[in-house]
């Protein structure tokens, strides 16, 4: 499945955009209020995968195939950070505090 860019968006919850938006834009020196779109689509409960509506149609199909998708490029960034973290320490680079192992 191609992962569109209007579903990459739609997989973060309208409600939670909102917040974000809300917490964020205030302290980014922007004066504008969130999108009205955006509001109107949260009090109507159009709020994304959870409720199977937003800016796009989820089915219960659509849900599953976009969780696989997500997990699997987790996975992949998983991955990526530890053969990163690896190589690394192979250079004789030390490991950050936070690290495990």
């Amino acid at each position: 499945m191609k992962v569109s860019t209007t579903m990459q968006v739609a997989v973060i919850e309208a409600d939670l955009k909102l917040a974000i938006y809300k917490a964020l834009v205030p302290h980014m020196g922007h004066s504008r209020e969130p999108s009205p779109l955006l509001e109107e689509k949260v009090r109507q409960g159009n709020l994304g995968m959870k409720t199977g509506e937003e800016f796009y149609r989820w089915t219960a199909r659509s849900i599953q195939v976009m969780n696989r998708t997500l997990r699997m490029w987790l996975i992949g960034v998983n991955r990526l950070e530890k053969s990163f973290a690896a190589s690394r320490v192979e250079d004789g680079e030390p490991k950050d505090e936070g690290e495990e192992g």
